[in-house]
Parts: structure tokens; sequence; C-alpha cells
């Protein structure tokens, strides 16, 4: 497997486009922001276009020649184009692409040679899509997401980008944050006629409809634990060998505990940092706790004012399919106080080894019954039911898609990596896209889904397995406790959250007027 890279900044934007293929610089969005600048319809739209035009790690397929924007560079892609936004990262893989952020996992080659999307899927880990003559697949969580219309044959790592290039009109906002489920479920988006990739589809260039392909690979192991722990060193070794700034998010909890300890363990460099605001746990206090015994730097970010126009402009690019605290934190400027050029590290996955939804879905009655409204009945609060109607019929839906392409796997985990992983944290890390900071999740790979699955139940619950690798490569990040709420904050906080959600349905009508 060869690699090429090719880091697309302005200055280089001749290196990879085709003056033969690609037309004059002068498009679609730009007249649109001009028409919608002459109307008087607000400069709003017209900041946002440029803004969404400016930003770094976006990507269109598209039969078009001419990019989105005049700053996208083009290259010819099987019988269409792909488009990216300036300052992406991309790299030629085999007769394909990779974009987005990835680290490769030297212990996962595959034994043989099998099509570029497998291999990306088995032996990379983080947030990226790949692109080839006939298809498109994301990374195995889908946290790099990939969105298409197949009546106008486009796929983006944008919604915004498709609903404005197909004029489609966005449904009415059903999600309320603090309410589970606190996502539209896949492959639906609000955008009519554009639909996301799920974790276990690929996109069929041919037809522009999903195909199957699969969930999480087989694996077979004496010491699933202890490849992990390898996995995640190989990762962060190469960080430090490429010389990265790494910022880190610490919480009280043990997923940035692992990863926290694997970079103590590797030697990495690394800034911890902490969030801080009214509708976050008060985690400050643990994870400063957690970073002076790794012996690192940890900063405390915010809590810090909202800014109404980056808070407009979270929500209209991501079409208001982010309802969470993410909005408020990058429209109060906090993701600006990490370095524009450091690497923000995630911890999105390690639940995946932790049974989420074991407690919540106790059986899986609402997997093998023919009333598929079942999964939406055990999953909603009661104060939500019939106020849904389209995210059961999402659920609905993605239960057929469920039957149809059977795994031997555990409904709740299904569940857990192709919605929760793949839609709701899917849809934050979109969203984030607008923090224009650099994110990647080491979790987020298919050797260490497979290898979680080979861990004995009983050391899943209370993230025993995860303590076991603390204890291997910084056992001292151990003596601070596990961060747990009082009953009396726990209420404190859902109380606050249903408020701000109601809000949010507010924010999201008037954006959506822009």
């Amino acid at each position: 497997m060869q690699h090429s890279t090719a880091i697309i900044t302005p200055s280089k934007l001749e290196d990879i486009r085709d003056a033969n293929e690609v037309a004059a610089d002068t498009n679609r969005f730009e007249q649109v922001a001009e028409a919608v600048s002459s109307s008087g319809l607000g400069a709003a739209k017209e900041r946002f276009l440029k803004r969404l035009g400016e930003m770094r790690g976006e990507w269109l397929y598209s039969g078009e020649a001419t990019p989105p924007f005049h700053l996208w560079s083009s290259r010819r892609l099987g019988q269409g184009y792909l488009h990216v936004s300036p300052g992406t990262r991309i790299d030629a893989l085999n007769d394909g692409i990779i974009v987005g952020e990835w680290a490769p996992i030297p212990e996962a080659a595959p034994d043989s040679a099998s099509d570029i999307h497998t291999v990306a899927r088995l032996t990379h880990a983080g947030q990226f899509a790949v692109l080839s003559h006939d298809r498109i697949s994301s990374d195995p969580g889908c946290l790099k997401p990939v969105f298409y219309h197949a009546e106008r044959r486009l796929a983006s790592s944008s919604p915004r980008l498709l609903a404005e290039l197909s004029d489609a009109a966005l449904s009415p906002l059903e999600v309320l944050h603090g309410s589970r489920p606190d996502w539209l479920p896949g492959p639906y988006t609000r955008a009519a006629g554009v639909k996301r990739l799920l974790t276990s589809q690929q996109l069929s260039l041919v037809d522009f409809r999903p195909i199957a392909t699969f969930l999480v690979s087989s694996a077979s192991s004496h010491r699933p634990i202890g490849e992990i722990t390898t996995a995640l060193r190989s990762i962060f070794r190469g960080f430090k060998e490429r010389g990265e700034e790494v910022w880190m998010g610490v919480t009280g909890g043990y997923d940035s505990r692992v990863l926290l300890s694997v970079a103590v363990a590797e030697g990495v460099k690394v800034v911890a940092f902490t969030f801080a605001g009214a509708l976050v746990p008060d985690e400050t206090k643990a994870a400063a706790r957690i970073a002076a015994l790794a012996g690192v730097p940890h900063r405390v970010l915010g809590p810090s004012p909202i800014v109404q126009d980056d808070l407009d402009y979270f929500v209209w690019q991501s079409i208001g399919q982010c309802a969470g605290l993410d909005g408020e934190i990058c429209a109060s400027g906090l993701w600006r106080e990490i370095p524009a050029e450091a690497l923000v590290i995630r911890g999105y996955g390690g639940e995946f080894g932790r049974h989420f939804y074991y407690r919540v879905l106790p059986d899986n009655d609402w997997f093998d019954s023919a009333d598929r409204s079942q999964l939406y009945m055990r999953l909603a609060r009661p104060w939500v039911r019939g106020r849904q109607p389209g995210i059961q019929r999402a659920f609905e839906d993605w239960l057929s898609w469920v039957a149809a392409t059977p795994f031997e796997f555990d409904p709740r985990d299904r569940l857990y990596l192709e919605q929760r992983i793949g839609v709701w944290c899917s849809g934050n890390e979109q969203a984030l896209s607008a923090t224009q900071r650099r994110r990647i999740n080491p979790m987020n790979a298919d050797y260490i889904y497979a290898r979680m699955n080979l861990i004995p139940g009983r050391m899943k619950p209370g993230g025993e397995w995860q303590k076991d690798i603390v204890k291997e490569l910084a056992p001292a990040l151990l003596e601070a406790p596990y961060y747990n709420e009082s009953y009396f904050q726990k209420v404190s906080r859902f109380v606050s959250t249903i408020h701000r959600g109601l809000r949010f349905r507010m924010l999201d009508r008037r954006v959506q007027s822009i």
C-alpha cells in the first residue's frame, strides 16, 4: 500500500487541480451570496457561505467539474470529481483517496490484499472517509460522516453543503436534548433527500445507493486487552515521531484516562484540558488531579460568554443536528484557546467496551419483535413519546436495515456503534468542524473494536479492562477516584439541560429562516 501525502493549502491549489477539467472559479454559491446580499435578506447568509467555503476538512463529490467555492481544489475521480476545501489532509491510497485525520496501526496489517476501503478500515484509526472510483466509505464509527443525495448524485462531509446544492427543505426539529434519544437516527437527516452512511454501509457511486459492509471484523486473541494497549501505543508513538502538539480532553472517567496513560508511557508531550460551564459536569478538580498525577499541564477552558453569531453559524452549518452542549462551548470561543495546529485527542469509542446499553435495554425483545416501534418506545422519555414521529419512523427504518443485514452481534452493541457513535457522536464531530481544530479519535479503530468484542463481559460494565491498561502504563492515575455527580447535581443539570433544549428549538427556527 503506497501513500503520497498532499496537504492542500491555498498556495498549493494548482498542485492537484487539472485546469482542463475544472471550470472557471465563478460558482453557484458565490452567486447565491451575491444575490442574498443584494436582496437585503441579510449579511448572515453571505457570511455563513463564505465561512463554509473556508472551513478545513470538508469535501464534496459530484458530477460537476466546478468546485463549490473558488478556493477549493478538484481532481477527477471515477465518473465524477472530488472537490476539497483548503487545508484539508488527503492521501493517495492505492487507486483511491483518504480524507480526514487518521493514524495507521502497524499491528493491524491485513494478511492478504484487499480493496482500499477494507484496508483503510482494518488498519487505521481516527476520523476519515475513503473514496475510490466506484465507492465511498467512512471510518469504523462514521465519525467523519458521509452524507449523500441519491437523486442529485452528490456526496459530502457537510450536510449544509448538500442542503444548499439540492435546495432541500429541513424538517422540524424533533430532538430534545436530555430526552432519549438525543439524535435523529441514521440514515436520516433533517434535509429532504439527504441521508448519511451508517457504520455498516458503503455508498455505491454506480447508483448512489448504500451497500452492506461489515460492522466489526472478527478477531481471535488470547490477550485482547494487551493487543488494544499495543495498538494505542503505536498510534501515540506516531504522534511523537511526527512532532504533534497534542491536546487531550480529560474528565474524571476512564476513557480519557486510558489515552492519557498511553501518552505518558510513550513520552508524548501533552496538554490536558477540561471544559467548564453550567451544563457540564464539574469535573475540573478531578481532571486537574489526574493531570497532576500524570505530570502534564492542565488547562480549564471556560466558562465564557456566548457569541451569538458563532452559535448561529454552528447551528446553520450542521443543519441543527447537534442539539447538545457542544454548540455553546464552540460559540463561547473555548476551542480557540487551543492552538490552531494542535492535534486534539478525543475519547469516543471506549464506551463500546463498557456494555453501554445493557442497563438501558436489559433484553432484546425490541430487536426480535415484529413491532418495530418498540425500540423507540423503550428508549424515549415518556414526555416525548408521540411527539417525535420522524424519530420513531427513522428507528423503524433502521431496524429494517438491521434485519436485512444480520451480524453475530448483540443488538445493544450494534445500537451503540451504529447509532450512538455513528450518528449522535458523529453529528457532534461534524458540527465541531466549525471549530477549525484538528481532532482524532484513537479508539475509533476496527482493530480495537474487534478486540473489545473479545473482552469478558464481567470486565466491561465497570471499565475493569480500562483500569488494567492504566495500571500497566501509568498506575498513579488510578489514585484519583472515578468522578460521580451527586443526585442533586444530576437533577439540577438535567432540568437545565431540558430548558436549554427548548431554547435550542427556538434558536433553530430562527437560524433556519436565514
